[in-house]
């Protein structure tokens, strides 16, 4: 394989023109990233001719989910209008044009950028299917060699494709270095497109959900089957084909669909794009979708009474929504992920027969467009996952069902096979990917070496190493060189169980004689959700406290090794970090985090405190903000906490998390989430080649009494106002006694094991309540909080 290794560019500023929902999105990340940004909208007459960018701005600040990592990010926003503020452009290093999907429009404005633009500067555009060459047309060589598409997908914090469309004129190097960017300080997963209508992600994607309509028709089924059919069993997102839809808009849909049609050269494909007319009679109407609070689905009704409705797309009249069944599905759904597919497609029913009807069109194009698209198989694969949510891109669809046998069947019904296919098929083995998946074809038809990114370190390259050392039913243990070893963490669900516990035990109990440091992550989307909450209602409900208050114990144990192990142990962790993944956190000599963290003890939830040392933990950091030798009152700094912690508040990201205290100045934060693991081992050997020695245990000096008496005031003032339940001020108590240090005067200097007795203490009394098991109950069975 080779590997990538440009320099990425340097953005020390930044201005994105177009306020819109994607460029004030844009903006957004870029200034939640700490790159200073200028936003530029049209001029507008009155006061605040700025008004059309500054209302981007705030509008950042009410997404849901949010668009920026911090609430403070929106200050490094600067709006202004591209009648008076072009000039603040000489001084960015990277401008992105956001603005109406027009060509002309986009032409007459980078008339008008060029001269502002300095030398050094790249310049993109952010269009999702229009021409990038014809947009600069007539500008200056200089000009053209840095320009390029950076097509962003919505919402651009949260999906990583972003295509990159260079022209004949654009400089390879420049965008080489795009690219690297990208990837590295935004966090993306850039792919390399042609400069064709639509690129490579909407190509496929809107040609996919043209097919879908028309099978829909063909094989009359509703709204509900076909996003059962085409969802997850498929290998596609939970929002399948019309809540996507929904999602994108029906307009956008529209736009998109259009620009496409009018510029394929492909008879078939053109009279395939043509606009459904059950898609413009919902335009007309203002059924938008989501934005619109309507599409194919609407909620109607209010408050708890609200139900979901569908769009009966032969009618345009909305009926209840209908549970959609299929034997095909049933068994599909029963059988592994990676044969889901199979199972589905070897059925007999309608979903399995309209299953096919909608993927064998959508390989055949894939594989024909290839050579049109892009550059290799391996990048539309990726815009496929990364973009679109799909678990396999279409071309690892191919190899996993079967060149041969793929092809056989798209013959049978009388389908003309792709250049590309045949070609395969003359060969030994015919497969898009080749050499353990090292080499893919490309548009040419040659196999090529698949570009690997040296920080990315796959477990599938671990294991093709050797470099397992065991497995158990909940982690495995990886030796990543250097002597380092990386724990796994895999237990169900995310939850922590006996047997992560163990494995960590043993892990932790290695340091010094076989490793030089530990790793802990889980290369799933979360890193843990914290306590295994049905077992723990089992014991409570089976009276079995001895266990409960061993493995509460046990647990506790474990993070103290993890904060005084004798070599450094180094937390990576990304996605949902809750409760007891949240107190190893707060354990951590040391974290590398991806920016895209949900850290928080949320315990409370449940009608719990955090009890692996969470609660004593989260305590210690915020009394180390006052200032030391010095008299000050600790109430309002606990009094803070105690709110974070009641309300079981979760970060919206690392950043946010470092604000929280859940993360320290000290800790690392990145937004490659793949380069986690690697920066994770890079972090533990520089902590071991400078010395490393583990903190030295030291007393805590308890808030006391007349603290808690004030925390616990505040509850019964808030029960008063009925802001909360009879169970929450009992639960308030608890969390209040033991952030004070129970009922001892102010100062009274404390071990970190009397306060973890009082933990414990605390959590089996309120999960021996029978309004906490409720809660616990009512979490475990339909994954929403309970008000008791």
């Amino acid at each position: 394989m080779s590997t990538l290794s440009a320099r990425p560019l340097r953005v020390r500023k930044a201005a994105v023109i177009g306020a819109g929902v994607m460029g004030a999105q844009i903006a957004g990340w870029l200034a939640s990233l700490g790159i200073p940004c200028e936003l530029l909208d049209l001029a507008v007459e009155g006061p605040d001719r700025s008004r059309l960018a500054r209302e981007g701005v705030r509008r950042l600040g009410q997404m849901r989910p949010p668009a920026l990592a911090t609430a403070s990010a929106a200050q490094r926003i600067r709006p202004g209008n591209v009648d008076d503020d072009l000039g603040r452009l000489r001084d960015v290093d990277l401008v992105i044009e956001a603005i109406v999907e027009d060509l002309g429009a986009k032409q007459a404005l980078w008339a008008r950028v060029e001269p502002y633009v300095a030398p050094h500067a790249v310049v993109a555009s952010n269009t999702s299917g229009l021409s990038v060459a014809e947009q600069v047309a007539g500008r200056s060589e200089g000009f053209r060699r840095r320009f390029m598409g950076l097509h962003f997908f919505n919402p651009p914090r949260y999906l990583p494709l972003v295509e990159v469309i260079a022209t004949a004129d654009t400089d390879p190097e420049r965008v080489e270095q795009v690219v690297e960017w990208l990837r590295r300080f935004l966090g993306k997963r850039p792919v390399l497109a042609k400069d064709t209508p639509n690129f490579i992600g909407n190509r496929v994607g809107i040609f996919a959900l043209q097919v879908a309509f028309r099978a829909m028709q063909e094989w009359g089924l509703s709204v509900e089957e076909v996003d059962l059919v085409t969802g997850p069993v498929m290998g596609r997102p939970k929002s399948a084909t019309f809540r996507t839809l929904d999602l994108v808009g029906l307009d956008t849909y529209l736009h998109v669909l259009r620009t496409g049609r009018s510029r394929t050269d492909d008879p078939d494909e053109r009279a395939l794009l043509q606009p459904p007319p059950v898609v413009e009679a919902m335009v007309r109407r203002g059924l938008l979708g989501e934005k619109a609070g309507a599409g194919f689905y609407r909620r109607s009704g209010k408050g708890d009474g609200r139900a979901i409705e569908v769009l009966d797309w032969e009618s345009l009249e909305y009926r209840p929504r209908r549970e959609a069944r299929f034997d095909s599905v049933d068994r599909a759904m029963a059988a592994p992920p990676g044969e889901r597919l199979r199972v589905l497609l070897s059925g007999d029913d309608p979903a399995s027969r309209f299953a096919w009807a909608v993927l064998g069109p959508v390989l055949r194009f894939c594989a024909a467009k290839l050579p049109e698209i892009a550059y290799t198989a391996a990048d539309v694969d990726a815009a496929m996952r990364d973009g679109f949510s799909w678990e396999q891109g279409p071309f690892e669809v191919w190899d996993r069902l079967g060149v041969v046998q793929l092809a056989g069947r798209l013959e049978s019904e009388g389908k003309s096979l792709p250049p590309l296919v045949k070609q395969l098929l003359a060969s030994p083995a015919p497969a898009f990917y080749r050499s353990g998946g090292r080499e893919v074809l490309d548009g040419q038809g040659r196999h090529v070496e698949v570009k690997r990114v040296r920080e990315h370190l796959r477990l599938a390259a671990l294991e093709a190493a050797g470099a397992r050392v065991r497995t158990g039913p909940s982690a495995t243990l990886w030796d990543l060189g250097d002597d380092v070893a990386a724990l796994e963490m895999h237990p169900p669900k995310a939850a922590i169980d006996d047997a992560l516990i163990e494995a960590a035990e043993q892990a932790l109990s290695e340091l010094g004689s076989r490793w030089r440091g530990l790793v802990v992550f889980n290369d799933g989307p979360d890193f843990s959700v914290g306590a295994n909450l049905f077992a723990l209602l089992v014991g409570a409900r089976s009276g079995q406290w001895d266990q409960v208050e061993r493995a509460v114990a046990r647990f506790q144990r474990l993070n103290m090794a993890i904060k005084y192990a004798p070599s450094p142990v180094v937390v990576a962790v990304a996605g949902r970090t809750l409760g007891g993944g949240a107190e190893m956190v707060l354990h951590a000599p040391a974290v590398v985090a991806a920016v895209e963290s949900y850290i928080g003890l949320v315990e409370t939830g449940v009608g719990l405190i955090p009890a692996g040392g969470g609660t004593k933990e989260a305590l210690v950091r915020t009394l180390a903000r006052l200032p030391e030798g010095k008299a000050f009152d600790p109430q309002p700094l606990v009094a803070w906490l105690f709110e974070v912690i009641a309300q079981a508040t979760v970060s919206t990201s690392a950043y946010h998390a470092r604000e929280l205290g859940w993360l320290r100045a000290c800790d690392d934060v990145i937004a490659d989430r793949a380069a986690l693991l690697f920066h994770a081992k890079q972090r533990a050997l520089r902590m071991e080649e400078a010395a490393y020695t583990p903190a030295v245990p030291a007393p805590i000096a308890a808030p006391g009494r007349d603290v808690r008496a004030a925390l616990v005031a505040g509850a019964l003032d808030a029960r008063r106002a009925n802001r909360i339940s009879d169970h929450d001020v009992q639960i308030a108590r608890r969390l209040a006694h033991v952030m004070c240090g129970g009922d001892v005067p102010a100062g009274t200097p404390l071990t970190e094991q009397a306060l973890l007795d009082l933990e414990r203490e605390a959590f089996l009394w309120l999960l021996g309540q029978e309004k906490t098991q409720q809660r616990i109950e009512h979490v475990l069975t339909t994954g929403r909080p309970l008000r008791n």
